[in-house]
């Protein structure tokens, strides 16, 4: 396996705890290349630090405009560990005329001002292309299009009070 993540932190911290060491069991043994988390608060990360003797490669949690959690965002990175926002087009607030003036301005659609978001705040992107074929080479597209262009402090500050 290329990664393991534990889906969602367990009730007791004493289980995740148990959890992980089962997991860096499994990286030591080269079963997989590397071991994460899935939904892992600020909270949840400090209390299974306590625990580690490998940091997780990856924290996975729902990102997008509409939808974030900064306080994990920024504990995850304090540690070290790769963010990967994960639902980025579920809370992208297609309709909205700032944000819709806002990727007219780079010239690029409101998809990739919202998923440009996250790069610029410094995660990783989990994106699919969807499931219809006919539009799957243009989403393609777009999505490798997103380092064309940068957003400006003051286009950040305006998602970010989205």
């Amino acid at each position: 396996m290329d990664l393991v993540l534990l889906h969602h932190p367990c009730e007791f911290s004493a289980l995740d705890a148990a959890l992980w060491e089962g997991l860096e069991e499994a990286l030591a043994r080269n079963l997989t290349r590397a071991i994460g988390v899935s939904n892992y608060g600020a909270d949840d990360l400090a209390a299974l630090e306590k625990a580690w003797t490998v940091p997780p490669a990856v924290n996975q949690c729902e990102m997008s405009v509409g939808n974030r959690d900064a306080a994990g965002l920024n504990a995850t990175r304090a540690r070290g560990v790769t963010y990967e926002a994960y639902e980025a087009m579920r809370g992208c607030p297609f309709d909205d005329a700032d944000v819709v003036a806002v990727a007219a301005g780079h010239g690029v659609s409101v998809a990739q001002v919202c998923l440009r978001w996250i790069l610029q705040h410094g995660a990783a992107l989990a994106v699919g292309l969807g499931a219809n074929a006919t539009t799957i080479p243009a989403y393609a597209a777009t999505n490798l299009d997103l380092y064309s262009f940068e957003l400006a402090d003051a286009e950040m500050a305006l998602l970010d009070a989205k």
